[in-house]
């Protein structure tokens, strides 16, 4: 089974954003990475679904995430689960 990373623009609020399964997370350092994209959180980022921080994300979880560019970081501003 393949399973591809979708990055998708949304046209309204120039947000874009990325799904797939979790291969790594490092809550210290406030990033998770979604097959192969860094993505940084800080205190804004948004949890839904349950979702408590990136202490409660476990690698192959799969996930949405919306995101802005912030120079050349990818900055989550929501994070929720990806119903398949």
């Amino acid at each position: 089974m393949v399973v591809a990373a979708t990055l998708v623009l949304s046209a309204a609020a120039g947000a874009e954003d990325i799904e797939g399964t979790v291969d790594a997370v490092d809550p210290d350092a406030g990033t998770l990475v979604i097959q192969g994209t860094t993505i940084h959180t800080d205190e804004r980022t948004r949890y839904e679904d349950g979702l408590k921080g990136l202490e409660s994300v476990e690698v192959g979880t799969r996930l949405e995430v919306d995101f802005v560019r912030d120079g050349d970081r990818l900055l989550a501003t929501e994070i929720e689960l990806d119903e398949v």
